[in-house]
Formats: structure tokens, C-alpha cells, sequence
């Protein structure tokens, strides 16, 4: 079992569940384990290459908000140098750091989502109550592929027939440009041909009917509730203030109170749920192909 085969309804609660903490608890630890937990879950999504590709950009991004922060804000009692003028502290880097790994979990979270929660998927959850949203989310969660496949199906060509073939940088903006025309050409007449077939299927009619399989299963249920129970075992923590920490004007101590480390536990064993999954199918994958 893993998290594409389980109910969607299931699969969005247990999102919702990992994303709540991860967004508004700035406790490190609960910050770590989100972060840590869904680099390797996307890890099992995706191939060696993209992986890598995608963490370059994290560091990058972490790089960059850390040290932004204490750009702006200057609050913090241990101050490192001044910059400006502007007293540049331990407190607002750390901070920083902080936000950044909060900033780039939510992106791997919802990366995940995607992965998981495909375009049919959206529009059963939402295609009753909103309709007109959950089409327009699901085609745009399937026009990024495509036009990742369309742009490399272009860049092919082009190189195939002489382009990017100058080493000098306006070249290359050139050869850029010309693909970046031909690809907005492509999103326009796949755009008339979409609406065309849309309306030659009868979208917008009255009382059309959805259809769906599936189906909401013991699985699903006790999926969800175990989903229930870390999640209100790590919110309960949040709420009382077990995992209270803040940066300003000194940074806190991690509270390792009894309610914090069963909060610490519940979050991990939740975050963690979907990469056992998926290594327990690939174990099990490996297993049936020696005995082949």
C-alpha cells in the first residue's frame, strides 16, 4: 500500500496533517523531522538526477533567505559585526535558517501532493463543490509536465539544427528567446484546442453527471485514523505550549518536556509513514524479482 493507491480523501487529510505543523510550529525539531522526512519520501518519487537538481536549488534558497534575513531584521542580542550601521545578530541568522527550512519543506510537502493527488483525483475531490476551481487546478497541475516535455522536445530540435551553437552569452539569450516564442505559440494553440474539444464534449451543460471508482475502503479508514491520532498527539503539545521557541531577543531552549518528546514522536511517525511505504514496495519489488 502506499499513498497513490489509498483513497483521495484520505491521501488529502494526511497532507493537511504533515503541512499544519510544518507552517505554523517554528519548534527546530518539528521543522527538522518535516524537512528530513519529505526530501526522502520525494526521493523515492523521482530519479538520482532530478533529486540532486532539486536540492542544488534548496541549498540555494536556504543560502539565500538565511542570510536576507538579518539583512532586515536586526533584532537579536548577540551581535555578530555591523553592516551599515545595522548590527547584524546570531538571532536573525538563525531565524532566517529557520524560515528557510520552513519555506522549503512546504515546497517538497506540496511537491509531493502533486505527485500524489493526480488531475482526476483533484476534480473528484473538488469537482462537485467547486467545479470551475478544481478544473482550472488540475489543468494546470497537467499543463507544467507537458510544457517541461514540450520545451525539451524544442531545446532537441533546435540543438539538432545548429542552435546554441555560439559560445557568446547574446547568442545564447537569442537561441532562449526563440524557443521561449515557439513554446508561448504552443501554450496558445493547445489552449484553442483544449477549449475546442471541451465544448464538443458538452462542458458547461447542466445537469452533467461525474464519475468516479473510487472507493472509500477499511484501508482508507484506518489509514486516516491513525492519521488523526499523531496529528492531535502533536497539535495537543502545540496548543498547551510544550514545544514553544522562539529566537527574540535570544534563542530558547528546545523543550524536552514528557508532552514534547511524545509530540516529537507522533510528528516524526507521521511524517514518516509514506517513505516506509514506499521502501516496503520497493523491498518487496526487489524480493519478487529474484524470484523470477
Amino acid at each position: 500500500m502506499t499513498l497513490n493507491s489509498l483513497h483521495p480523501v484520505s491521501a488529502l487529510i494526511y497532507f493537511i496533517a504533515v503541512l499544519i505543523p510544518a507552517m505554523f510550529c517554528v519548534n527546530p525539531l518539528i521543522q527538522a523531522t518535516a524537512l528530513i522526512t519529505a526530501f526522502c519520501f520525494l526521493c523515492t518519487q523521482q530519479r538520482l538526477k532530478q533529486n540532486l537538481s532539486d536540492l542544488v536549488f534548496y541549498i540555494f534558497l536556504f543560502i539565500l533567505i538565511a542570510v536576507t534575513n538579518p539583512i532586515f531584521s536586526h533584532n537579536g542580542e548577540t551581535v555578530l559585526f555591523f553592516l551599515n550601521d545595522n548590527a547584524i545578530t546570531l538571532e536573525a541568522i538563525i531565524c532566517g535558517a529557520s524560515i528557510s527550512c520552513a519555506i522549503i519543506c512546504v515546497i517538497i510537502w506540496c511537491k509531493c501532493l502533486g505527485g500524489v493527488l493526480s488531475s482526476d483525483k483533484i476534480v473528484y475531490l473538488f469537482g462537485r463543490a467547486t467545479p470551475k476551481t478544481a478544473l482550472i487546478i488540475s489543468m494546470a497541475l497537467r499543463f507544467i509536465p507537458l510544457f517541461k516535455e514540450q520545451l525539451k522536445r524544442v531545446k532537441t530540435v533546435q540543438k539538432t539544427m545548429g542552435l546554441y551553437n555560439g559560445s557568446s552569452i547574446p547568442d545564447k539569450l537569442m537561441s532562449t528567446l526563440k524557443i521561449m516564442s515557439s513554446m508561448v505559440t504552443w501554450s496558445l494553440e493547445n489552449s484553442v484546442e483544449l477549449s475546442s474539444s471541451m465544448k464538443a464534449r458538452g462542458y458547461g451543460q447542466k445537469n452533467r453527471t461525474s464519475f468516479s471508482l473510487y472507493k472509500f475502503t477499511v484501508s482508507d479508514t484506518v489509514f486516516t485514523l491513525i492519521t488523526a491520532v499523531l496529528f492531535i498527539l502533536t497539535v495537543i503539545s502545540v496548543a498547551n505550549g510544550s514545544l514553544l521557541f522562539f529566537y527574540y531577543p535570544y534563542i530558547s531552549k528546545i523543550s524536552l518536556s514528557a508532552s514534547a518528546v511524545i509530540s516529537y514522536t507522533a510528528y516524526f511517525m507521521l511524517c514518516i509513514i509514506p517513505f516506509i511505504f514506499e521502501l516496503k514496495e520497493a523491498v518487496k519489488w526487489k524480493f519478487y524479482l529474484c524470484r523470477i
